[in-house]
């Protein structure tokens, strides 16, 4: 019975990667990100002097005004996400989607593992309350986008290299810009629950 349960969870979990091998991949991309940041903190390839800047800007401005810590919140969810536009619309532009994923696993790691190795506990639960929430909600959208890029982007290379038009490219950009319009107003949103965040526990820690 109990190897019957774990051949059916098997068959699942394999049939579900099989049908989003997209998400499995590119998350792959950003964890290789996080983990190659772990590496470089643990080399001393990444300064603790520029990080430890980087932390203490990052205070001063999210103990502002809930407008100003909502507009940097809305400017770091919603630049990947225009990147990641810019770059379907380009042949080859699923290369740099990669690229921008694994830029971002580096920035969340990096900064996370300062934040843990400098402060301790203290820090652990400033990542657990402030940075990890509106992250996670961040990362699936870039996720998201990184596969609406990566496919449109796919579409055009196929369509210059090949004689027929596989797909109308009019009526599958209409789609690709109602799809990253739906993606900015998730965007919109996760900025908010990030100023909250910040606003409500910034003060809490005393860095």
């Amino acid at each position: 019975m109990t190897w019957d349960y774990i051949r059916s969870i098997s068959a699942k979990t394999t049939g579900y990667i099989k049908e989003n091998d997209w998400l499995v991949l590119f998350l792959t991309t950003f964890s290789l990100g996080m983990l190659f940041s772990g590496f470089c903190l643990q080399s001393n390839f990444l300064i603790g002097e520029d990080l430890s800047l980087a932390f203490g800007q990052f205070i001063i401005h999210r103990a502002e005004s809930f407008l100003k810590i909502f507009s940097e919140c809305v400017c770091s969810v919603v630049l990947p996400l225009f990147l990641f536009y810019c770059f379907g619309l380009f042949m080859y532009g699923y290369i740099p989607c990669f690229l921008l994923l694994f830029i971002q696993g580096m920035s969340y790691g990096a900064v996370s593992g300062y934040i843990y190795v400098t402060y301790g506990l203290k820090g652990a639960a400033f990542v657990l309350l402030v940075v990890l929430p509106p992250a996670f909600f961040s990362t699936l959208i870039q996720l998201i986008a990184s596969k609406q890029a990566f496919a449109f982007s796919v579409v055009l290379s196929k369509n210059y290299f090949r004689d027929t038009v596989l797909v109308q490219p009019s009526g599958y950009f209409k789609r690709y810009h109602i799809k990253f319009l739906v993606l900015l107003g998730f965007a919109i949103a996760v900025a908010v629950f990030d100023s909250l965040l910040s606003r409500i526990f910034i003060n809490v820690f005393g860095f």
